[in-house]
């Protein structure tokens, strides 16, 4: 039977490399079970295709196509106020004592911003080049060298410097397990950010999401990480648990909330909810010193 599936799985997969019917044909459980009513675009479906092997090339690309190295300082300028920020409510922090705040401290400032697009491609690409046969082929050689890659990984350091995300996608995150926080180049365009904009419109978009990204070192799951990224104890226990129970209270603030879906589940999105709150008071305070700020 697990033979089967498998079997199942290698053909299902290799549809989407020959003709169109086979295709569509092969995406339509997928499909159902995401309630998807068509298939992808063929130019869609190729774009798709090729993101999915080069997305770092691609996001390379646009990176230095649609954003320069003036909007990254005066980006890197919102970063340093929106730490400082944080910075300050610790130090004022009531509820935790000296050691642990000055540990959360320490993880602020070793946070390391990835902005715009990385310096260099992954040594990887080098590898995937294309040959005279079939795309069906060329995928298999490509699978074959990235999983060998993954593999290689195990015996290596961590590469605190690689981004997980390509420059040409519209989103941003936190990774505790290297402390850094990354802001594509896509998500640095208007309407969140912009040169041409007030810094009102900049701190209400980008401003925003900077200071929410930031407050995911300290959610119920960033907390759990030190400052190198490692999963690592660094609260005092009553900390941890005075914390925990202001936790409860942001799952309850939201639990139950009615949504299009139906009801929220306040445990689920906790560390978003958390980071929001964090991150739009953040975004504010750090917005109040700059000269052309309207509020």
């Amino acid at each position: 039977l697990i033979k089967a599936w498998m079997l199942t799985k290698i053909a299902r997969g290799a549809t989407s490399f020959f003709n169109e019917d086979l295709r569509i044909l092969g995406g339509a459980y997928g499909r159902f079970l995401s309630n998807v009513q068509e298939a992808r675009s063929q130019e869609k479906h190729q774009l798709d295709l090729t993101e999915s092997y080069f997305s770092q090339v691609i996001g390379l690309f646009y990176g230095k196509k649609y954003f320069g190295e003036a909007a990254k300082t005066d980006v890197k300028r919102m970063v340093t106020a929106m730490i400082k920020v944080y910075q300050a409510r610790l130090s004022k922090n009531e509820w935790l004592s000296q050691e642990t705040a000055e540990k959360a401290i320490e993880k602020l400032d070793a946070i390391t911003p990835f902005i715009g697009f990385p310096d260099k491609l992954p040594e990887i690409y080098s590898r995937l080049k294309t040959t005279s046969g079939s795309l069906y082929e060329d995928a298999l050689k490509f699978d074959e060298i990235l999983t060998a890659r993954t593999f290689e990984k195990f015996s290596e350091d961590v590469d605190k410097t690689s981004w997980h995300m390509p420059a040409h996608m519209v989103n941003a995150y936190y990774s505790p397990d290297s402390n850094t926080i990354v802001f594509p180049a896509a998500i640095l365009q208007a309407p969140f950010y912009s040169l041409e904009q007030s810094s009102s419109q900049n701190y209400g978009g980008i401003g925003a999401v900077i200071a929410h990204e930031i407050s995911h070192a300290f959610d119920n799951n960033g907390a759990q990480f030190d400052k190198e990224g490692n999963l690592n104890k660094w609260w005092l226990d009553e900390d941890y648990e005075a914390f925990e129970e202001k936790q409860k209270e942001m799952i309850a603030l939201f639990d139950g909330v009615e949504t299009e879906a139906g009801p929220a589940n306040g445990k689920l999105i906790v560390s978003e909810n958390i980071a929001d709150q964090g991150g739009i008071t953040a975004a504010l305070t750090a917005a109040k010193d700059e000269k052309d700020v309207d509020l």
